[in-house]
């Protein structure tokens, strides 16, 4: 009995270890396909984040670079708004410039026309006097036809229009006429609204001519 175990020993052992080794490998694929399956789906997880990161980045890529965009997009427009102002400064300078040179040039033709006609009135005061100082009364001219009224001119195209004694002496502005003496616009120089004799036109001021 004893013989027979003994010689049955060796099979069964060898029974035993190849149901081991079966067992063994069996559990060493099933370790591998866990390992597989779980490094699969390390790997599609990583993937996953992976991507949800890369697409992080884009969207806030797209978004600093949009952000971006509408900031040089509005300093763009300021730049122009404020380019279209100082074109439009300019303009206005320019037109306020030619404004004045006209202006300028209208009073430098106001004061030229105004300087002839007062050298006019000193030509015809002087003409005046020299005709006044040159005239011979005549022995047989009585003493009261000798006699001259010194207040009087004589007949001048500039004597005053008010009192027509004196020579016109004052020049009413805006007409610019010369059209009264000193003594009678002084006379109605308390009247604001004293009017040109010649044109009626009311005047705003006076210049004084200095007749030589």
């Amino acid at each position: 009995m004893n013989a027979l175990c003994y010689s049955s020993s060796p099979s069964l052992f060898a029974s035993v270890s190849d149901e081991l080794a079966a067992q063994v490998k069996q559990h060493d694929e099933e370790i591998d396909r866990f390992i597989r399956e779980q490094g699969e789906q390390l790997r599609r997880a990583m993937a996953d984040r992976l991507r949800r990161h890369n697409r992080a980045i884009l969207v806030k890529a797209d978004q600093s670079a949009a952000r971006r965009l509408r900031e040089k997009a509005a300093e763009a427009e300021r730049e122009a708004r404020r380019g279209a102002e100082l074109e439009e400064r300019l303009a206005h300078l320019r037109g306020e410039a030619a404004a004045w040179q006209t202006k300028a040039l209208s009073e430098q033709a106001a004061a030229v026309t105004l300087h002839a006609q007062l050298q006019q009135a000193a030509a015809a005061a002087r003409a005046t006097v020299e005709e006044l100082a040159g005239g011979d009364a005549g022995p047989a001219e009585s003493t009261s036809s000798a006699y001259v009224d010194p207040r009087r001119t004589g007949p001048s195209d500039r004597a005053c229009l008010s009192c027509r004694l004196r020579p016109a002496s004052v020049v009413l502005l805006p007409c610019r006429h010369l059209s009264l003496c000193g003594e009678c616009f002084a006379a109605g120089d308390a009247d604001a609204a004293m009017a040109c004799p010649v044109c009626l036109c009311v005047r705003t001021g006076k210049v004084e001519a200095i007749l030589c």
